[in-house]
């Protein structure tokens, strides 16, 4: 008979047990799952309850990262997750809290990795002393450079230096360089120019070069 009412008592504790949670379903504490990357946005209408109270406890060991608790939202309805320590899935994962994006529509907390820094910029040039002035005489003056419309480009790097377009002196004869972005020789920063020179009755050119 004892053994009979002991048996009868189990289902009547877990449906006693069981009414409490379903009414507070809602507010039911869960696991934290593993959500790598962005989940995919949710057409949500109703803002989440505010946050409940929780107290931070001691990390159970290095490399864990703390994740506060939130709302997240499932089956229809706003789910409390509970704060813990979590150890993240990758090194140099960082956890992204829920965030309505601009289509007021909710994307559910996250892991994200971090962006890696970019690298440093390359050091700027020193300087060196400029090379010896190189001259060429010429048959004369050069001409009036071509009408050409010179479309600046945006500058690829903090040390590219600028050239005009000019008129130079290659294998006997002249040569018209186009105006462009270029980069100096290490130790050099800054370009002077090619020019001609009138000595004597006689046209020198004096090339360009880096200093």
């Amino acid at each position: 008979m004892k053994s009979a009412l002991n048996s009868a008592k189990v289902p009547l504790l877990a449906l006693a047990f069981s009414l409490p949670l379903a009414a507070q379903a809602q507010h039911v504490s869960v696991g934290l799952g593993f959500r790598f990357g962005p989940p995919p946005p949710v057409r949500v209408y109703a803002a989440p309850p505010p946050p409940m109270q929780e107290v931070v406890y001691a990390a159970p060991g290095p490399g864990y990262m703390w994740v506060p608790g939130h709302y997240s939202w499932m089956n229809g309805q706003w789910v409390w997750y509970r704060g813990q320590w979590m150890l993240p899935p990758q090194p140099g994962a960082y956890w992204v809290a829920g965030n309505w994006d601009p289509n007021r529509n909710w994307i559910d907390g996250h892991w994200e990795m971090a962006q890696a820094a970019p690298p440093p910029p390359p050091p700027p040039p020193q300087y060196a002393p400029p090379p010896p002035t190189e001259e060429v005489v010429v048959d004369g003056p050069p001409p009036p450079p071509p009408v050409a419309e010179v479309v600046i480009g945006p500058r690829p790097s903090p040390y590219h230096v600028w050239i005009g377009g000019y008129w130079g002196w290659e294998n006997g004869r002249r040569r018209w360089y186009n105006a462009h972005w270029e980069l100096p020789p290490h130790g050099r920063h800054e370009w002077v120019g090619p020019r001609y020179d009138h000595r004597d009755g006689r046209t020198i050119y004096v090339r360009g070069y880096w200093r």
